[in-house]
């Protein structure tokens, strides 16, 4: 059912000259309907365990903390809030120049 309609659509699609690229994703679309291993959550299926895509999902999470803990500059003004920090030093420090407004 799935197939015909797509054929339908994409016959209605190249009626009203829409252009290859719409063309395209109808085909991606009936690629996806003939091999649904080929859509996200097909591909997906093959990593859960009893049931449950939680092992993944915990995986995928440390690895994308780990990731972004390596790649941020950690910034240590917070600690002694003794001395309030002006927004020129936040500034200096958080975007080290190079996201200022001044920088575009």
């Amino acid at each position: 059912m799935a197939k015909q309609f797509l054929e339908r659509l994409e016959l209605f699609a190249s009626q009203l000259q829409l252009g290859p690229e719409y063309l395209e994703v109808l085909e991606d679309m009936t690629d996806r309907v003939k091999r649904p291993d080929l859509t996200p959550s097909g591909q997906m299926a093959r990593f859960i365990k009893d049931g449950s895509l939680t092992e993944f999902g915990l995986c995928r999470a440390l690895r994308y903390q780990k990731s972004a803990l390596q790649s941020l500059a950690t910034f240590k003004g917070f600690e002694d809030m003794t001395t309030p920090l002006s927004a020129e030093d936040l500034k200096k420090n958080l975007f080290r120049g190079s996201y200022g407004y001044n920088a575009l």
